[in-house]
């Protein structure tokens, strides 16, 4: 019980340092039964960022918008690829968009930016009630403003249908597992949808996403793929996980096999050290690179 505890929480904090190293210094402001207090203030980049300076002996408080997100965006790359997205799809596309966050806190940030842009959002969150989750569904489909939901995987992932009016996905951080990306992904890419699907994943690398990238390579090829051959089915394409793109399958039957040679036991993640992780990623991105032409490669993802 308290090994399970312990590593949730490390796992928590290393999520939330992936996405604003500021978190370090205030994440206990940040419990998940803050959340629905959070939300409701008025200001809330505003406080974020003056709790943040409290905790910082020697910081100066910033007093503007500008300096506020100056400050926040210098320790948080996944934060500046995000809002540089916001402002193709929905300032300058007016179109919308879904962002999955992994932890309340997460969604909470994103909340406390686009409120303090002035970018129509929600949060879709667990301190909802069912009667309100489904007016800010309908909102979302019907409506012209929220542009921007945030949802979470753990809430928003499976039983929504989202695609009346918006065909842009960003997943914060990879998802925790391959089944549970499909169904966030579905929420935008299922029937009724005119537009083609457009999903995005955001990683910080040398953070925990490098982990959950390759964990999440190697749970989906494992599904893939027995004894190094290819099993066909409904699916006609093979999305690697580690990179977000998709690609064709020309010659992928060689792939797993590949890998399983170099690595003979990559799938058991836990036991590779930061090295092998890494190996384990170039191996894969040097056998794709020359699997696939460069023609077959739709880029889905912003890597920062």
């Amino acid at each position: 019980m308290n090994r399970r505890t312990y590593v949730s929480k490390v796992n928590r904090m290393l999520l939330l340092l992936s996405t604003w190293t500021g978190f370090h210094k205030i994440e206990h402001r940040f419990r998940a039964e803050h959340t629905e207090k959070l939300l409701k203030r008025r200001d809330l980049l505003a406080d974020i960022m003056s709790w943040y300076c409290e905790a910082s002996p020697g910081t100066q408080q910033p007093t503007d918008l500008g300096g506020r997100l100056a400050m926040l965006c210098q320790g948080a790359p996944k934060i500046r690829a995000l809002l540089r997205l916001v402002r193709r799809v929905v300032v300058k596309d007016l179109k919308k968009i879904v962002i999955f966050a992994s932890l309340p806190a997460q969604q909470v940030l994103l909340l406390a930016i686009l409120k303090a842009l002035e970018i129509p959002v929600a949060v879709y969150h667990g301190h909802l009630s069912s009667q309100m989750k489904r007016g800010l569904k309908k909102r979302f489909n019907d409506e012209q403003n929220p542009m921007v939901l945030i949802g979470s995987y753990a809430i928003t992932s499976c039983g929504l249908n989202l695609q009346h009016q918006c065909h842009w996905g960003a997943f914060l951080d990879p998802p925790p597992s391959k089944a549970m990306g499909e169904q966030a992904g579905a929420r935008i890419h299922r029937v009724g949808q005119e537009s083609t699907g457009q999903l995005v994943t955001f990683s910080t690398k040398g953070t925990l996403n490098d982990r959950q990238y390759v964990n999440n390579l190697l749970n989906l090829l494992n599904t893939r793929f027995i004894d190094g051959q290819f099993q066909s089915g409904a699916d006609t394409q093979l999305e690697i996980m580690l990179t977000g793109n998709r690609y064709d399958l020309i010659e992928s039957q060689n792939l797993f096999a590949s890998i399983r040679h170099e690595f003979p036991d990559p799938e058991n993640i836990m036991n590779l050290n930061p090295a092998q992780l890494s190996a384990v990623k170039q191996y894969a991105l040097d056998v794709l690179s020359a699997t696939f032409s460069a023609k077959d490669l739709q880029p889905a993802r912003r890597s920062c």
